[in-house]
């Protein structure tokens, strides 16, 4: 469990001492299974203020879960960390931790200011009845800056190894999906696979 405990301890530097917003994405619950169940990380979506106000509005809502999953799908097409910025000018950097082709989780750094157009800002502003001025000052106040995006994309890939390493060597995870491949019992990993196409 050492390794657990130098994984946690980079996390918090990430966040505490960096300042990143770093967010773990279980989506085939496998990591449940594991200790890593216990990082706070896992599964922490959007919890910045101007997220929050923003999907108030339940197409606003919509659209983020849809384009989230386009991103997802792009990730995995990608070779190392993809930087996006969604249509609410919230850019994110992930990366995928896979094991033998197969999606564990994703490790984001999300909630970075990014470039939105003056239609967008007018249209959120319009669709979640806060005005302009209102909504901007949110955003500037709720999402982080940067201004040496190679550190932040440094620090993901770095996390993404230390948490592969471990998946690999201190959980169950390698064998249980082995196994069901042998056995041709992989048909979550299979639906996944068809349902992000």
């Amino acid at each position: 469990m050492e390794k657990l405990a130098y994984t946690r301890h980079y996390i918090d530097i990430l966040e505490h001492e960096l300042g990143l917003n770093i967010v773990i994405y279980d989506e085939c619950r496998l990591l449940s299974q594991t200790p890593l169940t216990t990082l706070p990380q896992i599964g922490k979506w959007h919890t910045n203020p101007y997220c929050l106000k923003i999907k108030e509005n339940d197409r606003l809502r919509a659209r983020c879960v849809y384009l989230k999953q386009a991103f997802i799908n792009r990730v995995l097409q990608g070779n190392g960390v993809v930087k996006s910025t969604c249509f609410c000018g919230v850019t994110e950097y992930a990366l995928p931790i896979q094991y033998d082709g197969r999606l564990v989780c994703l490790i984001s750094a999300i909630g970075y200011l990014g470039q939105i157009s003056e239609r967008m800002i007018t249209l959120l502003s319009q669709r979640i009845g806060l005005g302009r001025d209102q909504l901007l000052s949110l955003r500037q106040s709720a999402l982080l800056k940067t201004d040496r995006e190679e550190v932040v994309i440094h620090a993901v890939e770095l996390l993404g190894y230390l948490l592969g390493r471990f998946i690999i060597e201190e959980t169950k995870i390698p064998t249980l999906l082995d196994t069901a491949r042998r056995e041709g019992n992989d048909h979550v990993f299979k639906a996944m696979a068809y349902i992000t196409q």
